[in-house]
């Protein structure tokens, strides 16, 4: 298996797509987290959420890319970090997302 790392600014572009979609998906579901349905602290272009932050809007794959998920738009959605972290602890992702928040 071989093992790419990327190079200083192919991560920073990494990083700025993500922020942009992050954004956009926000935009998308209206400022609203997709798991507890109670409103992202929004952050200004430009600049940088605070990573101890619980409120900050984080990337949320709705089928896990473990469970065959696919890495696109259709398939993420953005939820607060602290909701990302209660979800990280129950097994049964499935049923959990779909019935919740934004994804009535």
């Amino acid at each position: 298996m071989i093992v790419v790392i990327p190079t200083a600014r192919q991560a920073a572009k990494i990083r700025r797509e993500a922020r942009k979609m992050t954004r956009q998906i926000t935009k998308e579901q209206k400022g609203l987290c997709a798991f507890c349905n109670d409103p992202m602290k929004v952050y200004l272009i430009g600049t940088v959420a605070k990573y101890q932050d619980p409120l900050r809007p984080t990337i949320e794959h709705i089928k896990p890319i473990s469970k065959g998920g696919l890495n696109n738009r259709k398939n993420v959605c953005v939820m607060h970090y602290k909701c990302n972290q209660h979800l990280s602890i129950i097994e049964d992702f499935d049923g959990v997302r779909f019935g919740m928040g934004a994804y009535q």
